[in-house]
């Protein structure tokens, strides 16, 4: 083992044996399209993104170089090199499925104001590494208390206000599209409408029900209640999803699992808790990716600004939990659910897209990992106004 391989942190193991044979044309064909996509989006902007097999990030000859191996392709391929004072990078997202960050590089990272930004195949964040980090006592202890008063329930109730704005914003952008069908009803959802075809005609506006949500919030006087309300409106927002159609090509359609034809509940069969993890659909899978996106550069933000990512308000606090992370989140998902539901709306998709395991779960080729990445990330000044404006009720 060389010295280098000895002071290196790693990211997660290689891909597990489960996953079903992919053909590497298509594979290949899959990860080069995405790879003009994720280049265009990311042209002249301070963030590289850098997905594949077993990515090293490391210094040579004081460059700092990313480099890894592309599915199913022998050998290694260089894809970033940085030069001291000459670049304009801010931002490094990585994604691989094994590799490593030599100390090296993150000492090079930290010296340049580079943050790196580190996610794993599981769809989860290994860690953020910024050279940023301000974290501030007498900050924390203002959290501490405030999650312990009555300020708490005020941050909640603000956390869900603009959580529920933010899903009326995004249900007008939803398309038309039919929610269930059988035998003696039509459910559609058309003009931002639900609209039931039977003997007669019916029609129902899911605005109201979070307009009504949003007056019964003002009211609510403790956290399990808002809890509850947010429990209810999130069922809504999401039945409202179901049915959406899946574009694939002609010549694949076929080829996919029939359950990747349309957006299911917002549930994955194959997940121990009921929740949407281990997604076994193609536009959940994707979510769930950009959710870890949104994870880091959330996790970031509280790192940046001196708080503690262990003290939430919102979500439950469990050992190692990082509530306040997944409390930030709430506001912002209904903007990265647009932007997955553009990408599904603009593209048409081929079988070597999306990875199927032996479990039924559905992973993402690392080229659309990459696009994902490039395409979904929230603007960090919008991340950063609205941790500034929580920190105004400490």
């Amino acid at each position: 083992m060389s010295n280098d391989d000895m002071r290196t942190i790693p990211l997660g193991l290689w891909p597990d044996a489960n996953r079903i044979a992919v053909d590497p044309v298509e594979y290949q064909d899959s990860w080069y399209k995405y790879e003009v996509l994720s280049n265009i989006q990311l042209r002249g902007s301070d963030t590289a993104v850098v997905s594949g097999y077993g990515v090293h990030l490391k210094v040579e000859y004081d460059s700092l170089v990313a480099e890894c191996e592309l599915g199913h392709v022998p050998g290694r391929r260089k894809l970033l090199r940085l030069d001291r004072g000459v670049h304009k990078m801010r931002q490094i997202f990585i994604s691989s499925h094994g590799g490593y960050v030599s100390f090296e590089a993150i000492d090079w990272c930290a010296q340049q104001d580079i943050t790196v930004f580190l996610l794993n195949w599981r769809d989860d964040v290994v860690a953020v590494l910024t050279p940023r980090q301000s974290r501030s006592a007498r900050v924390v202890y203002l959290q501490y208390a405030a999650s312990q008063s009555k300020q708490g329930v005020e941050i909640a109730r603000e956390l869900i206000r603009c959580k529920t704005m933010q899903q009326m914003v995004a249900l007008e952008q939803v398309p038309e599209h039919v929610i269930r069908s059988g035998k003696d009803r039509l459910v559609l959802f058309q003009e931002g409408n639900r609209v039931m075809i039977s003997s007669r005609v019916e029609y129902g506006s899911p605005m109201e029900q979070f307009e009504v949500g949003l007056e019964k919030l003002v009211s609510l006087s403790d956290i399990d209640s808002i809890r509850m309300l947010e429990a209810q409106l999130a069922r809504a927002y999401w039945s409202l999803f179901v049915g959406i159609s899946i574009p694939w090509e002609r010549s694949d359609r076929e080829k996919v699992p029939r359950h990747w034809q349309k957006v299911p509940e917002r549930v994955s069969g194959i997940s121990s808790s009921r929740t949407a993890q281990h997604a076994t659909n193609p536009f959940h899978s994707t979510l769930n990716f950009a959710y870890a996106l949104l994870k880091a550069q959330v996790l970031q933000s509280i790192l940046v600004h001196g708080l503690d990512e262990t003290v939430g308000f919102l979500h439950v606090s469990r050992e190692g939990g990082q509530p306040f992370v997944y409390d930030l989140m709430e506001p912002f998902r209904s903007i990265v659910d647009m932007s997955v539901l553009n990408i599904f709306g603009k593209q048409v998709f081929k079988k070597g897209d999306f990875i199927q395991t032996t479990t039924g779960e559905c992973q993402l080729n690392e080229g659309l990992r990459r696009y994902v990445v490039a395409k979904c990330r929230v603007p960090d000044r919008d991340i950063d106004d609205f941790v500034e404006r929580i920190m105004g009720y400490l």
